[in-house]
C-alpha cells in the first residue's frame, strides 16, 4: 500500500515528486529550500502540498521564534526533536525522546513537541571571535 493511499490522498506526479524531495532530506527545510530540488512544481503547488501533509500527519510543520519561515520534515516514521541555533537557523536532531519517562502512566499523549533554543557550535566560536575581535579594537582604541 502506497503512503497516498494509505492517508486517503490523491497521488499526483507532483505530489510524488515533493515527497520523495522531503523524505530524502537529513533536516527540516524550507519550502524554498524544497522547491530548488523539484522541477515542474509550481510554488503554490509546493505549498498547498506541503500544508496538506501536515494536515494528514505525513510531514510536520516546525516555526523558529523570531523567525517567519516555517521549516517542514517527513514525519511518517514518527516524532522528533531538535536543538534550534537561533543565528544560523540549523536545527539539530535529539536522538529519542526525553518527555518518555516524565508523563504520568495514565494518561494518553497525542502529540506534544519540544525544542530546545540556543547556539550551535560553529556559531558559538563565531561569537567568540568577534567579541575577541571587539575588545582588541577597544584596547587599541585606549591606547591611542
Amino acid at each position: 500500500m502506497s503512503l497516498f493511499s494509505e492517508y486517503k490522498i490523491k497521488c499526483t506526479p507532483q505530489r510524488e515528486r515533493i515527497l520523495n524531495v522531503l523524505k530524502a532530506q537529513t533536516h527540516p527545510v524550507t519550502a524554498g529550500e524544497l522547491y530548488a530540488h523539484i522541477d515542474n512544481v509550481s510554488l503554490a503547488t509546493l505549498y498547498r502540498t506541503l500544508e496538506l501533509f501536515c494536515e494528514k500527519g505525513i510531514a510536520k510543520k516546525h516555526t523558529i521564534p523570531d523567525d517567519s519561515e516555517k521549516y517542514y520534515e517527513f514525519s511518517a516514521e514518527g516524532h522528533r526533536h531538535f536543538a534550534v541555533c537561533l543565528i544560523c537557523r540549523k536545527m539539530i536532531k535529539i536522538d529519542g525522546c526525553p518527555l518518555k519517562d516524565v508523563v504520568p502512566e495514565d494518561f494518553l499523549v497525542t502529540d506534544h513537541r519540544l525544542e530546545f533554543y540556543g547556539y550551535c557550535r560553529d556559531c558559538r566560536q563565531k561569537l567568540a571571535d568577534m567579541n575577541r575581535s571587539a575588545a582588541d579594537e577597544a584596547l587599541t582604541a585606549d591606547k591611542s
